[in-house]
């Protein structure tokens, strides 16, 4: 007989969740059973837990366990002793800012406060009127009131939803900037060379080597622009992963694909104004002033 006040001292939080459709949230079972209406013992006496409370426990075989669960400091009296009937696999009950604990499910009628509806797909607004009606016609004393368990979800992200735009619209005007001085640049670097250009074409160079030529101090540039750039964004990386339980990692490809949108602005700013002055009459060239 294990009491969850000793676990929770000594791994963390126990949640006794009462009232939780296991079909309704799309949870799978790992061992065991789930609770049946068939079944009376499994109201008050019959446990569920995931597989982290079984891990915290301590047994590679909870089922058939016995357990009780205690309230003591919720000033409610201690639930029957009961056994766990089956483990459900792990699930996310709060965000990816935080790990996922050990968690007792059970069946207690006396605490039901909120119904798991699982709605389909265009029928919602069928589906609530209904649902209104029926609690009107059951608990006519009860405001009906009703939240969606997706925005609640959606909710625990709100801030990575805003930081992920204010980066984005961040990255995109800085690419935008960068474009128009690249271009600024570029065009003055040509306009520089207007007459050295001219002198190499009439020598023999082609429009390649002219806009190799033309492009060649900015290559050098963005190349230290990335190795200046990906380790302070390495870093800024992985803080900001850090406020999560669960993470990605800081693989090289996301690094590679935004050197590659900066390698492809480079090479619409800077490559055509190269070409441009490449493609240039050569006379026309010589003679700028």
């Amino acid at each position: 007989m294990i009491h969850t006040d000793n676990l929770a001292k000594k791994f963390g939080v126990i949640q006794a969740v009462e009232n939780l459709s296991l079909d309704a949230y799309g949870m799978e079972m790992a061992a065991g059973r789930k609770f049946s209406r068939e079944i009376p013992s499994d109201e008050k006496r019959a446990y569920i837990i995931n597989e982290t409370a079984a891990r915290a426990f301590g047994w590679p075989q909870p089922l058939g366990k016995a357990l009780a669960l205690s309230n003591k400091n919720l000033a409610r009296p201690m639930f029957e002793k009961g056994e766990i009937i089956g483990v459900v696999k792990d699930f996310h009950s709060q965000s990816l800012h935080k790990p996922i604990e050990p968690v007792v499910l059970s069946i207690q009628r006396n605490f039901y406060n909120y119904a798991a509806v699982k709605l389909r797909r265009g029928k919602i607004p069928e589906t609530l009127a209904f649902l209104s009606e029926t609690w009107k016609r059951l608990l006519p004393g009860r405001p009906f009131d009703y939240f969606f368990f997706d925005e609640d979800v959606a909710k625990m992200y709100a801030s990575e939803r805003r930081t992920g735009q204010i980066f984005g619209a961040g990255a995109l005007l800085s690419l935008f900037i960068s474009a128009l001085g690249l271009f600024g640049l570029a065009s003055y670097s040509a306009a520089r060379r207007t007459k050295e250009i001219g002198i190499r074409k009439t020598l023999g160079a082609s429009v390649r080597d002219v806009t190799i030529l033309l492009s060649r101090e900015f290559a050098w540039l963005f190349l230290l622009a990335n190795i200046l750039a990906w380790p302070v964004a390495y870093v800024l990386f992985q803080h900001w992963l850090r406020g999560f339980a669960y993470r990605i990692a800081a693989s090289p490809a996301i690094f590679l694909l935004a050197s590659a949108a900066a390698f492809l602005v480079l090479i619409i700013s800077v490559g055509s104004q190269a070409l441009k002055s490449a493609l240039a009459d050569p006379v026309d060239s010589i003679r700028y002033e």
